[in-house]
């Protein structure tokens, strides 16, 4: 029941303590000692702190030890992207909200928890995002000058509504609140990336690893970034990074399989596929992954031979379609590959959004059909 904080504050470049403290409290008296702490160091520091700074540092999201704790939790959950693990984020939110209803951080995670059920397909876009969005709204009615709720919005916008302007505006609504905030500075990206400004969003994405080092969901969307920049070295130093953080994710190694496959390294591609498959939910991500392999490394047959097994699936499987889709370009069928992203795009399945850079969609961007297609997502020129 107790809690001991030590504090340093270190000159690097002298290699001397300039203050230090130590603070003896019940852990019922958490909120107070945060205060005391930001109070102490910024004194030390002697920074000039404005009124809305004070403000800030003073203010507390909730009185509630409880409410605080499951928040805690939830918000750790959320940075794993499983299914298992979104719904324990949503899970730990609602027990929060119970202890505290206007805890508004912990409504602000429910919507992101149901935002990337939705994006992954774990839940219907269409179930998923309504709920992510009354999760955000209900927040930003608690607290309008919430910043992790307006960036809670501007993922809503970006992966569900496909308003590439709505979204903007959210997360510079977002980082003028907070400028230091990961969640507005994520979305930012991704939304540098869906319009094609890949090395600013790689730029970006970094400043998220920077504030958030050790989320697996901050250096899983940087090694995206540089396989959708088509930089496939650092796609696969970043993604090796993000599998130590947390080797049970599927995205990250369905990537990483993507990455080695166009660096031509085949049988690594292979063996990665191998390792998703026992993971949760990852047999058919590892059996459309591994078909595409077959497809870039000339090993044709097999290739049909995985599409053919996948094709009875694709009913129940929104995001299958889209994995379906660059197994059909990579094999040039592209009359079979432009029905499933259509039937993606009315599922509204949310990596539709990275039609215009995504590598595995090469050979379909000369056909006129594309830029129909692009248009349906809001991302024609």
């Amino acid at each position: 029941d107790m809690l001991l904080v030590g504090t340093e504050l270190l000159d690097v470049a002298r290699v001397s303590q300039l203050w230090g403290a130590q603070y003896n409290r019940k852990m019922a008296d958490i909120f107070s000692v945060q205060e005391e702490i930001a109070r102490e160091i910024s004194e030390k520091l002697r920074l000039e702190l404005t009124g809305e700074d004070k403000k800030r540092l003073a203010k507390r999201i909730t009185q509630n030890r409880e409410a605080y704790q499951f928040y805690l939790k939830a918000a750790y959950f959320y940075q794993k992207w499983s299914p298992e693990n979104l719904n324990r984020a949503i899970e730990y939110s609602r027990l929060a909200i119970d202890q505290d209803p206007a805890l508004t951080t912990a409504h602000t995670v429910m919507a992101l928890s149901y935002a990337m059920l939705g994006y992954f397909a774990f839940l219907p876009s269409k179930e998923a995002f309504p709920k992510a969005r009354a999760a955000a709204l209900r927040a930003l009615a608690l607290d309008e000058g919430l910043s992790e709720a307006h960036a809670a919005l501007a993922a809503i916008q970006l992966l569900y509504d496909w308003d590439w302007p709505g979204c903007e505006r959210e997360c510079q609504r977002a980082l003028e609140l907070n400028p230091d905030n990961p969640w507005a500075h994520q979305v930012s990206a991704v939304s540098l990336v869906v319009r094609g400004r890949l090395e600013e969003a790689v730029a970006e994405q970094k400043r998220v690893v920077e504030l958030e080092p050790l989320s697996p969901a901050a250096n899983l969307v940087l090694g995206a970034a540089f396989f959708w920049a088509r930089q496939y070295d650092q796609a696969v130093e970043q993604l090796r990074k993000t599998l130590e953080l947390d080797p049970n994710i599927v995205r990250p190694r369905e990537i990483l399989v993507l990455a080695y496959a166009h660096k031509g390294m085949y049988a690594e591609a292979m063996a990665e596929c191998e390792r998703i498959r026992p993971l949760p939910g990852g047999n058919l991500p590892s059996r459309a992954a591994l078909g595409y392999v077959y497809a870039l490394a000339g090993r044709r047959e097999e290739a049909l031979n995985v599409l053919e097994e996948l094709k009875p699936l694709l009913g129940g499987n929104p995001l299958l379609l889209y994995r379906a889709a660059f197994l059909c370009a990579a094999l040039n069928e592209r009359d079979q590959a432009f029905e499933l992203l259509n039937k993606a795009c009315e599922e509204r399945v949310g990596l539709m959004i990275y039609l215009k850079v995504y590598a595995p969609f090469d050979n379909l961007r000369s056909d006129p059909r594309f830029e129909v297609l692009l248009r349906r997502v809001n991302l024609a020129p």
